[in-house]
């Protein structure tokens, strides 16, 4: 069983970047690199806003975070949307953040002596990178930067090793550039170094050696307008080039996280290989693939309003030629969106449940522009369970879940938003264990009280 590890990650906004690249095929598996350690892996991750984390400030208000979060979640729905429309097996690389528009982050140490730096925790692409010393133009980070030739572990990728394949070569290095929705661009090589997670234990770490990544030596100042707490991105993807898949029988192909709600001061983790726990009363549906993709899709059968099926049409959730459509489990939206004719069932559902309470409807005063909101009294909890019916499983999140429940205004709203495909996002994950294995090509969850992971 391998350590507890401590560190910072977040997923959460990349746009859909334009590389001409070509994909390895989903769920490929690096052989070799770790197969037979069956240590597992342990690794903190950190809420944009919790106490843990570089941005926290006790005087940003609940309602001030939700709407940075929405804002957040709207650019990541945005930008998947744009991904699985375009599915060119020549666009490789697609992150979905840019922009200071992540929620999850890892903090680990790059190279011998480690340079430690936070990354972006992302599910949605299978590319990791950060920006390297020395270079041109590029985003003001906090943390300092990595200088790969500085460090003893460090090699430059061969045109030869398998995860340059369809990228360009120049002088024997594999190289990459990576343009994003917004025009902002970052370029650079690929390297493998050593990866350096601190653990809890003591002044001990853990270390993966030979991590492929993309050493950035010239990223558009825009990208992060203002400063940022991260250097670039850790992909959890499923193809050969993410973090998970290149810890090969370290991992096993499969990692979970447990994510703890956003006001509690506990911490979540990223757990991988033999160290994810057996869970009890767990429920397993497919994980779906779509072309080129990385990103995480489930077969929604339908919707459930306190027990009563909506009877949505067969093919509501269903991936349409033209990428549309489809449902995705994802960390890097804080807030869930679903497709036109689903959502509007379901609001249909929940003003008959709200009307029985006598609860009169509200205007959303916020620009998170949130379609259902209403009015209630201190201490109200008579929120209605809504269910999402997958192939096999029943995916039950806390009622209160689907809501922004505002305190103080005496306000809530369905934080859910319309959009041309459904995100299952963070804030329904909370308080369950969520393991993805991608060898299986299937998702284990069960409700858990993530503050005692």
């Amino acid at each position: 069983m391998a350590q507890m590890i401590h560190g910072f990650i977040i997923l959460f906004a990349l746009s859909p970047l334009a590389i001409a690249l070509t994909m390895n095929p989903t769920f490929a598996e690096q052989p070799g690199k770790g197969e037979g350690e069956g240590e597992g892996l342990t690794l903190e991750l950190i809420h944009r806003y919790s106490v843990h984390s570089p941005l926290y400030s006790p005087n940003l208000t609940t309602a001030e975070k939700i709407k940075q979060l929405v804002k957040i979640s709207d650019r990541r729905s945005f930008e998947i949307g744009l991904s699985l429309a375009n599915r060119s097996r020549v666009m490789g690389v697609r992150p979905v953040v840019a922009s200071e528009k992540w929620v999850y982050m890892v903090k680990l140490g790059i190279g011998t002596p480690p340079t430690f730096t936070n990354l972006d925790f992302d599910t949605g692409t299978s590319f990791s990178w950060t920006q390297c010393a020395p270079c041109g133009q590029h985003f003001v980070q906090t943390p300092p930067l990595y200088w790969a030739t500085r460090s003893s572990t460090y090699h430059a990728l061969p045109c030869d090793h398998p995860l340059c394949a369809g990228l360009p070569c120049i002088r024997n290095q594999c190289r990459y550039v990576l343009t994003y929705m917004d025009a902002a661009k970052t370029k650079g090589y690929l390297v493998a170094d050593r990866f350096t997670f601190a653990s809890n234990l003591g002044n001990r770490s853990e270390a993966v050696d030979d991590v492929v990544f993309g050493c950035s030596k010239e990223s558009s100042p825009d990208m992060y307008p203002h400063g940022t707490a991260v250097s670039g991105i850790i992909g959890m993807g499923t193809h050969a080039r993410s973090f998970l898949m290149q810890l090969g029988g370290r991992a096993k192909g499969r990692f979970s996280y447990c994510l703890v709600p956003l006001e509690h001061i506990g911490h979540s983790y990223l757990r991988f290989g033999i160290d994810i726990e057996h869970i009890r009363h767990a429920q397993t549906t497919p994980l779906l693939s779509y072309h080129n993709h990385s990103h995480y899709l489930l077969e929604v059968k339908d919707l459930s309003v306190n027990g009563r099926l909506l009877h949505l049409p067969s093919d509501t959730f269903k991936i349409n030629p033209d990428g549309t459509g489809g449902c995705l489990v994802d960390t890097g939206s804080w807030i869930n969106f679903m497709v036109e004719n689903a959502l509007d069932a379901l609001i249909r559902s929940l003003e008959e449940h709200f009307q029985r309470h006598n609860l009169r409807k509200a205007e959303d005063p916020n620009p998170t522009k949130l379609r259902l909101c209403y009015k209630i009294p201190r201490g109200f909890s008579s929120y209605p369970a809504i269910r999402f019916h997958l192939r096999g499983a029943v995916l039950r999140p806390k009622p209160k879940n689907f809501f922004y429940v505002d305190e103080e205004e005496g306000r809530i709203c369905l934080a859910i938003k319309e959009a041309q495909h459904t995100i299952i996002g963070a804030f329904l994950q909370q308080n369950h264990r969520m393991v993805f294995d991608v060898r299986k090509h299937q998702l284990t969850f069960a409700e858990e009280n993530c503050a005692r992971d």
